[in-house]
């Protein structure tokens, strides 16, 4: 067993340094702004109109499919179902301990191909599964613990749990069955890495589940593609302001000037990322063509006079969406799509 885990990090080591020189981050050549137009050619609104309702607190994710969009709400307020005129049709928000019920809404996801909704409940340690109209389908319980979880092509999971502070549970990414049971390691963390983070992971879920999830460690500033049957190196970044190999095996540390991942969003020519310590924050534009680097403070909206204060969401790999603030009074969700460069 432990010369297929050395095997299978060796393939993955090597997958890296055949698709890609580590690419060179340096956040102290920074300028004020990243601009929309360096990445985007196009801005278009959306409007999801709530009915009169003043349900949703704050979009924490959202996906779209069949001409159908979902919002996870990043508060206690479920999941909302919006049709094909963008108009509010059904809530998921069943608290409780019941069949189909869930205490802790932790995360969610959806299955384009069986067209399902996947809510993960942290604190029941189970996955509950509707159907797009809302109706309970089924619930697998999860025996390790995960942060995150993707559907896959074979009605299996992807499990995410990116911890570093110990060996006891499961953690990386791994495969289970449509039951939850664990089949296989997709990969592997660093067991020697022990330092305590001040926030949990990153990465980005694929509608196309035949290629699964994207996903950055962090800690080894790498971009990998994870699907149910293996894990590839897509980009490894050589980050200048990353907490040193020493850091990375003490306890004890806890981060300040050193920097990591906070979000990151991969898009067909370009990869942005945010970068963040406990005091600041980078923002960092990789043009995949010519492989330059962008490093600012703030992302600029210049392609027309609507300021953006929030943080973007992963709408698809062409599309990135920020929810704008309205008016109190208005209870519709205004979303700034920013479509990127072809």
């Amino acid at each position: 067993m432990k010369n297929i885990l050395l095997l299978s990090l060796l393939l993955l080591l090597l997958s890296c340094k055949e698709n890609s020189n580590k690419i060179p981050i340096d956040l102290s050549k920074h300028v004020p702004e990243i601009y929309f137009s360096e990445f985007a050619d196009s801005i278009s609104y959306l409007t999801l109109d709530m009915r009169d309702s003043c349900l949703i607190s704050e979009v924490d994710q959202i996906y779209k499919d069949s001409n159908l969009i979902f919002v996870k709400d990043r508060r206690r307020n479920g999941i909302f179902i919006f049709d094909e005129n963008n108009r509010y049709k059904n809530r998921i928000n069943y608290y409780g301990r019941g069949p189909g019920e869930f205490i802790r809404l932790s995360t969610a996801c959806i299955n384009p191909t069986d067209k399902q909704i996947g809510i993960y409940d942290s604190f029941s340690r189970k996955i509950l599964i509707y159907s797009y109209e809302g109706k309970f389908i089924k619930e697998v319980f999860v025996n390790d613990y995960v942060l995150d979880f993707t559907f896959t092509s074979n009605k299996g999971f992807i499990f995410i749990y990116p911890s570093y502070m110990t060996s006891k549970e499961r953690s990386g990414l791994w495969l289970t069955d449509s039951n939850g049971i664990f089949v296989k390691h997709l990969y592997h963390l660093n067991p020697e890495h022990k330092a305590s983070m001040f926030f949990y992971f990153s990465y980005t879920p694929q509608l196309d589940h035949n290629q699964g999830i994207l996903y950055y460690d962090r800690w080894a500033d790498r971009l990998l593609q994870v699907n149910q049957d293996s894990s590839k190196c897509i980009y490894e970044f050589d980050l200048r302001e990353k907490i040193p190999e020493s850091l990375k095996k003490d306890p004890d540390f806890r981060l300040e000037e050193h920097f990591l991942s906070t979000c990151f969003f991969n898009m067909p020519n370009y990869f942005l990322a945010c970068y963040a310590s406990i005091n600041n924050r980078y923002w960092v534009l990789f043009n995949k063509k010519d492989h330059s680097i962008k490093v600012a403070s703030k992302l600029i909206n210049d392609i027309d006079d609507i300021k953006v204060e929030t943080f973007p969401c992963f709408l698809d790999e062409n599309t990135l969406a920020f929810e704008l603030q309205d008016d109190e009074n208005n209870y519709d969700i205004r979303l700034l799509l920013l479509h990127a460069k072809q």
